[in-house]
C-alpha cells in the first residue's frame, strides 16, 4: 500500500475520530502570544522579537510529502508554505518533482525491496533556477530561502512531528449533509490541531515516511530520525501560525526543535466558507484568514538552463529562425468549465481559428505552431467525461489536417518526464512573436508571462478566457 493509498483512507477516517477526540479536549487552543514577522539572510539567521536573538533555524524545517495540483498550482503553493514557515520559525525543504506533481521526498514508500524500487524522483533544480527562486523568495517576499533535501537530513534534529491534514470533504462518502455541518460547528468551537499517536492509520503513514528517511540517513551514513509526535490539522477550520504552533508545543513540549512534516500541502484558503456557510467547505487547503501569500503567478517562474537549452533547440528545429505564431489548445479547460460558462468548443475553436488568420493577413512570412495539453508526456488530470474537450480538438485537427508539435525528450537524449517536458514547451512558446491561448488556466497564464519578458513579443491573445477574445498583451501599449 503506497501513501497516496493511505492518505485516501486516512482522510475518510481521521474526520470522524477528529471530531471525537474534540469533542473530548478543548485545552489544547492557548491564547497566542505577541508575535511579529522575523527578518532573514542568507544564513537563515533568525533575527526578531525574541529575548536571544543569537537563534538560529537549526533544526527547524517543513518537509511536505505530497503536493497537490499540478506543477504550476504546485509551484503557486509552495509560496504561502514558505511564508507559514516564516512565521513558525523554520524554512521549507526543497520538493522533488515527477512527471508534474511535487512530493517532498526523493523516493516512494516501498513494500518490495529496494532493488525493486521505481526510478527516482528529479531534484525540481532540473526544472526551475532555484538560485533565482530563492532570490526571489528572500529580495522581494522577506520569506525564507529553502534549502536542499541534502542540507535538511545532515543538518537537521533527529525530531519529527508527523501532521496530518485533514481533508473535509472526505466525510461525504460517511455522513449526512446534516450532520456534516453539526460537526463543522464542534470544529469551529474546539479548534483544529489534536494527538493523533493513537490513530493507527496516521501512525502507519508517519512510519512510512520515515522509512522513507530512514534509507536516506543509512546510505549518507547519518544517525536516524525518530517520530516524536503525529498530530492532526484540519483543514478547514480557521486557525493562524501561532495557534499551530502552540498547539504542538501544547501537545509535544519537547517538540521545539522538531521537523514538522505535513503528509499533504494544497495551499491556503481566505476562509471565506466560515463567514457565508452557504459556500462550499475547501478541500485539504488549509484556513489561514490572515496570511497574505503572493499572487507570485502574476510572474514567470524562473526555469533552469537545461531548460532553456532545451527549448532553444526545440525552437530552431521545429522553425528555423523564422518568426511564428503560437496556437495553445489547453482541452482540459474547454472540458469542464467552458461548458459552465456558456461557451461551445466549436465557438472557441472558430474564434482561434478566425484571429490567426486575421494576424496572418495583416503580417506576412509567420508560420504557425499548434501545441496542446494532450499526448505522451501531455496533462494527467483529464478522465472521463472530463477528456471531451481532449476527444474534439483531436478531432478537429484531424479533419482541418493540423499536427499540433510536442517536444519529444527522447530525441533530444533528456529527461523523459512530462514536468519537464511541459517547461521546454512552455518556454519555447514564450518565443513566439504573437501567441493565442484558447482555454485559460495557471499554464497559459505562464506561457503570458514568459512571453512578455521577450523582447519582439507582439501581441497575446486569450480566447474562451472570457465572453470576448481578450487582448492580454500589446507590445504598444508597454507601461
Amino acid at each position: 500500500i503506497t501513501l497516496r493509498c493511505h492518505y485516501i483512507l486516512l482522510s475518510s477516517v481521521l474526520f470522524v475520530i477528529v471530531v471525537c477526540l474534540l469533542m473530548k479536549d478543548d485545552t489544547f487552543l492557548l491564547t497566542p502570544p505577541t508575535y511579529t514577522s522575523l527578518e532573514t539572510s542568507r544564513s537563515y539567521r533568525i533575527v526578531g522579537d525574541s529575548k536571544d536573538s543569537s537563534d538560529t533555524l537549526s533544526g527547524k524545517f517543513i518537509l511536505v510529502v505530497q503536493y497537490g495540483e499540478q506543477f504550476n498550482n504546485a509551484i503557486e503553493n509552495v509560496f504561502p508554505l514558505v511564508q507559514l514557515a516564516r512565521d513558525l520559525n523554520a524554512v521549507v525543504v526543497q520538493p522533488f518533482t515527477s512527471n508534474s506533481r511535487l512530493y517532498g521526498l526523493p523516493s516512494e514508500f516501498e513494500t518490495k525491496p529496494v532493488s525493486s524500487s521505481k526510478k527516482r524522483r528529479i531534484p525540481l533544480d532540473n526544472v526551475l533556477d532555484i538560485n533565482r527562486l530563492n532570490d526571489i523568495l528572500l529580495t522581494r517576499y522577506n520569506f525564507h530561502p529553502m534549502v536542499t533535501f541534502q542540507e535538511y537530513i545532515q543538518t537537521s534534529s533527529r525530531q519529527l512531528v508527523f501532521v496530518h491534514i485533514v481533508d473535509p470533504y472526505a466525510v461525504d462518502n460517511i455522513l449526512p449533509e446534516t450532520s456534516q455541518m453539526q460537526l463543522l460547528k464542534t470544529f469551529t468551537k474546539k479548534g483544529s490541531v489534536i494527538n493523533c499517536n493513537n490513530v493507527s492509520l496516521s501512525k502507519i503513514a508517519a512510519n512510512e515516511t520515515l522509512e522513507i528517511l530512514t534509507r536516506e540517513t543509512v546510505k549518507n551514513g547519518l544517525s536516524n530520525f525518530r517520530i516524536s509526535q503525529v498530530v492532526c490539522l484540519y483543514a478547514a477550520y480557521p486557525t493562524t501560525p501561532v495557534k499551530i504552533r502552540n498547539a504542538i508545543t501544547r501537545i509535544c513540549p519537547t517538540c521545539d526543535t522538531a521537523s514538522l512534516i505535513f503528509s499533504y500541502w494544497k495551499g491556503v484558503t481566505s476562509c471565506d466558507h466560515v463567514r457565508d456557510p452557504t459556500l462550499p467547505v475547501p478541500g485539504p487547503t488549509l484556513c489561514l484568514p490572515n496570511i497574505t501569500f503572493p499572487l507570485f503567478i502574476l510572474e514567470a517562474y524562473p526555469f533552469s538552463e537545461t531548460i532553456k537549452t532545451m527549448a532553444n533547440k526545440f525552437v530552431t528545429d521545429t522553425v528555423g529562425k523564422s518568426p511564428f505564431i503560437i496556437v495553445h489548445v489547453r482541452s482540459e479547460k474547454i472540458s469542464y468549465t467552458k461548458k459552465q460558462q456558456g461557451f461551445t468548443f466549436d465557438e472557441c475553436l472558430n474564434k482561434t481559428l478566425n484571429l490567426r488568420d486575421k494576424i496572418l493577413k495583416k503580417h506576412s512570412g509567420l508560420q504557425v505552431i499548434y501545441v496542446t495539453d494532450y499526448g505522451k508526456y501531455g496533462s494527467h488530470t483529464c478522465h472521463n467525461k472530463e477528456c471531451l474537450g481532449k476527444i474534439l480538438t483531436q478531432h478537429a485537427f484531424h479533419e482541418m489536417g493540423i499536427k499540433p508539435v510536442h517536444f519529444d525528450p527522447v530525441t533530444y537524449n533528456s529527461l523523459s518526464d512530462s514536468g519537464f517536458v511541459a517547461g521546454v514547451e512552455l518556454s519555447a512558446m514564450s518565443q513566439a512573436t504573437y501567441v493565442i491561448l484558447l482555454g485559460g488556466g495557471k499554464f497559459q497564464e505562464q506561457i503570458l508571462q514568459h512571453f512578455k519578458l521577450k523582447e519582439d513579443a507582439r501581441q497575446a491573445y486569450g480566447v474562451c478566457w472570457s465572453k470576448k477574445v481578450k487582448l492580454l498583451y500589446d507590445s504598444r501599449n508597454k507601461q
